[in-house]
């Protein structure tokens, strides 16, 4: 007579299940994923942690002590890379780390625009009649430079100002490279104005070198002329 199959009770039947779940769990956490169409969604309040084989964090997304989501990016030995996270009066900010644990740059959370770190440098510029440069040649020369400096951005925005004495009559102009660049300026007698600022593409790429030159020109027979001017980088015309 042929043995009767029997289902077996509710508790082997879970034991049996359980087992075979937990050895699907240990070999997936063990081979490699490809995501293909759809992609990865973690919702619900779950995060998403990468951890290096020392257990340091990598990169890390997931909700902090305020409620508010953040993302960290860690170097191997754990010190935080980069981080968007939030202020403790609960402004959101990003930040980034130089080797040394310092915040090399980060936006400004409190105002909301601009930047935090670093803090910009501003050159200033003698305004002074007496400290500006004069001078009386008829063909053009340079009054004032930037010298040599690394293009960062695609554009330079430029702003002149111009003296004449004497009587002196000419005109200014800026060059890039020795190329002339913009508009070139009227330098009336006894004038000592701010110019219109006038904003022209830097050449090359990041980090090349660039040189902009103020140059002057008399164009009568008396009296000097020169000028000092400004000048920033910026990212649109």
């Amino acid at each position: 007579m042929g043995a009767v199959n029997r289902r077996e009770d509710d508790a082997t039947w879970k034991i049996r299940v359980e087992r075979t779940l937990r050895a699907v769990r240990d070999r997936v956490g063990n081979i490699s994923a490809y995501i293909g169409e759809g992609g990865l969604t973690v919702g619900g309040g779950g995060e998403f942690t990468v951890r290096h084989e020392n257990g340091n964090w990598l990169f890390h997304v997931g909700r902090g002590s305020q409620g508010n989501y953040f993302l960290t990016i860690r170097r191997d030995n754990g010190a935080a890379a980069f981080e968007i996270g939030t202020t403790e009066t609960g402004q959101q900010f990003w930040a980034g780390w130089d080797g040394s644990g310092n915040v090399a740059i980060a936006d400004d959370a409190k105002s909301g625009q601009g930047l935090a770190r670093p803090w910009l440098p501003q050159g200033t510029i003698n305004v002074l009649s007496t400290s500006i440069p004069l001078t009386s040649a008829t063909s053009w020369i340079a009054t004032q430079s930037t010298g040599q400096m690394l293009k960062q951005q695609p554009y330079a925005e430029v702003e002149a100002l111009l003296l004449s004495t004497g009587g002196g009559v000419g005109e200014a102009r800026f060059t890039i490279n020795g190329t002339p660049a913009g508009n070139v300026m009227p330098i009336g007698a006894g004038s000592f104005a701010w110019q219109t600022i006038q904003t022209f593409a830097l050449p090359g790429s990041v980090n090349s070198r660039a040189t902009i030159d103020l140059q002057v020109q008399r164009t009568n027979a008396a009296g000097s002329i020169g000028g000092v001017f400004r000048c920033t980088q910026r990212q649109s015309p």
